[in-house]
């Protein structure tokens, strides 16, 4: 029986919504569809016809001769043509964008991975499949030498320095929160109230699998808040419903990561940390937080496994969930002096009623000290004899 009336393969918009399914993430679909944009120009400037039409050549001369050759050729022109800048094609961002950019070359890290897109687009959208072996045996993909430099580490003075000149309370607290917990920013985006519990010692933060960046291999996890940041925190969530986003007005996570990434990089250059890597990425950029926090928690532990454990690491997750939470949070104390940025216990984030009880205190003794600067000398003495 003919099954005709059911279609083999996907649309361009049924694989993209597919895309999204699988992790719900706006981040994954938009770089999928920039993959797909990329393919179209390609075949437009090497073939001068449209991605439709080479796929469907490709796969009727892949019925006929059983022949991976061409398919292969044409990803390695796919490839290398990323590789290279194009100065003299435009895109256009939207309808107002009346100069248009030219299309620059690719990176290695994310040509590897719209070569992996587009592997799993003609198979899924125009029935092409190509052999895992074939591909990693056949195709010349480039490595980023970038990922050999050794990497800087982020001194906690220089932390420190970079959040004392955060004057928003919010994003101070957010960068207090990844500090502690190695949360990455898209991940921060996504944080909502109910995954703070705040009675527990010491505090938690709940990071569940629907929010983090690897949703198919990760699990939920549970990492902890220093002393410090709780004050913060608190102040946060105070007026918040259990489902609003804590770090966020904007529930478009992309647009609000980037406008996070963009802050910290003008503060940081701002504060002179304007060293580049190779790939042209700040050295101190907003994802060495996450760095600092793994080295911490090692140096405080002597322990790597339980280091990339806590922070989130497939690995080496399972092996640091089976701990038991009183050894977790012993693990965490053990390294909460590591992590912390500042001498006294409390980061000054808002004005608390408890602060201002101190404040006034210490007013009283500042009284007091200016008394007993006056008293004439026998005076205080004799005072001091009752």
């Amino acid at each position: 029986m003919s099954v005709n009336y059911i279609n083999r393969q996907l649309t361009d918009e049924e694989f993209l919504k597919r895309v999204y399914e699988k992790g719900k993430s706006l981040s994954t679909e938009k770089k999928t569809r920039a993959a797909i944009n990329n393919l179209e120009y390609f075949t437009q400037d090497k073939y001068k016809k449209s991605r439709i039409t080479v796929l469907k050549d490709l796969k009727d001369d892949l019925d006929k001769t059983h022949n991976l050759d061409l398919v292969l050729r044409f990803f390695q022109d796919f490839i290398d043509w990323m590789g290279e800048a194009h100065p003299e094609i435009k895109f256009y961002t939207n309808k107002n964008d009346k100069t248009g950019r030219s299309i620059p070359s690719k990176n290695p890290e994310v040509t590897r991975s719209y070569a992996g897109i587009i592997k799993r687009y003609v198979k899924l959208c125009h029935g092409i499949k190509i052999d895992d072996d074939d591909f990693a045996e056949w195709l010349t993909v480039p490595v980023d030498d970038s990922e050999d430099e050794e990497p800087e580490p982020f001194l906690k003075e220089e932390l420190r320095l970079i959040i004392d000149n955060i004057v928003d309370p919010r994003r101070k607290t957010l960068f207090m929160v990844i500090k502690d917990t190695r949360l990455r920013i898209i991940e921060s985006m996504r944080v909502k109230k109910k995954y703070f519990d705040l009675t527990t010692n010491p505090p938690e933060l709940r990071i569940p699998r629907s929010i983090q960046k690897n949703k198919r291999t990760s699990k939920t996890r549970t990492a902890f808040l220093c002393r410090e940041t709780v004050p913060g925190v608190t102040q946060l969530l105070k007026n918040l419903n259990d489902e609003d986003l804590v770090f966020t007005d904007n529930s478009y996570d992309i647009s609000a990561r980037n406008n996070e990434i963009r802050l910290w990089r003008n503060r940081a250059n701002k504060l002179g940390f304007t060293d580049k890597k190779s790939s042209g990425h700040l050295k101190k950029n907003i994802h060495s937080i996450g760095s600092f926090t793994i080295t911490a928690l090692k140096e405080a532990t002597k322990d790597p496994d339980y280091a990339h454990g806590y922070t989130g690491h497939t690995r080496y997750l399972q092996q640091y969930i089976r701990l038991s939470k009183e050894r977790q949070i012993e693990l965490f104390r053990q390294a909460e002096p590591y992590l912390s940025l500042y001498e006294t216990r409390t980061v000054i984030v808002d004005e608390s009623k408890e602060l201002k009880e101190i404040k006034e205190k210490l007013d009283k003794y500042k009284v007091l000290d200016d008394i007993l600067d006056n008293l004439e000398q026998p005076k205080l003495e004799a005072l001091l004899k009752k």
